[in-house]
């Protein structure tokens, strides 16, 4: 990712130009009423904005490392909620998702999908630290609370499909 230079190309185009309208729009609510690029939510320029430092879209090629970054933080996440399932060998197991190539779509081409992927992520970690019965402390649940309800909110204001994996947030805690 480091070494390429290329341009902003395919999606990329619309979605950082996107980013670099949050820097001249009059408000924030005008800039998300005008915000009619394609089917994702807010959270993909948001996170550009905020990356760059307010300037809109880091320039390329540091404008491709956050899906990386995520990327990263979706196997640590899947590798953690393994390890609290007792799985044998935790991070080999989600290293394997390295290994199924729609992974590496989603974490280079489809751009909006990672922090959605990200949030989604981060709320079945917590779900599932929520159910484990060793976990002491009701501040520690109350944290564990937020950051699902936090996942759910980044990855259903990144994307709306994930609206449809709502009802099985419970699951990693009841299981």
């Amino acid at each position: 990712v480091l070494t390429r230079t290329k341009p902003p190309f395919f999606d990329e185009v619309p979605y950082f130009a996107q980013a670099h309208a949050l820097c001249t729009a009059g408000s924030f609510r005008g800039w998300l009423l005008a915000n009619d690029t394609g089917p994702a939510g807010p959270v993909h320029a948001l996170m550009h904005y905020a990356f760059s430092g307010g300037a809109g879209v880091a320039p390329v090629p540091w404008c491709r490392l956050p899906n990386l970054v995520l990327l990263a933080a979706v196997l640590a996440l899947i590798a953690l909620h393994l390890r609290t399932r007792r799985t044998v060998f935790p991070w080999a197991v989600a290293l394997t998702g390295m290994a199924m190539p729609m992974v590496w779509v989603m974490a280079g081409m489809a751009l909006t999908e990672m922090p959605a992927m990200a949030g989604m992520a981060a709320a079945v970690y917590a779900a599932g630290r929520l159910g484990d019965r060793d976990f002491p402390g009701s501040c520690g649940r109350w944290a564990l609370t937020a950051l699902t309800a936090a996942g759910v909110a980044l990855a259903l204001c990144g994307r709306q499909t994930y609206l449809l994996t709502v009802p099985a947030i419970p699951l990693p805690a009841w299981a």
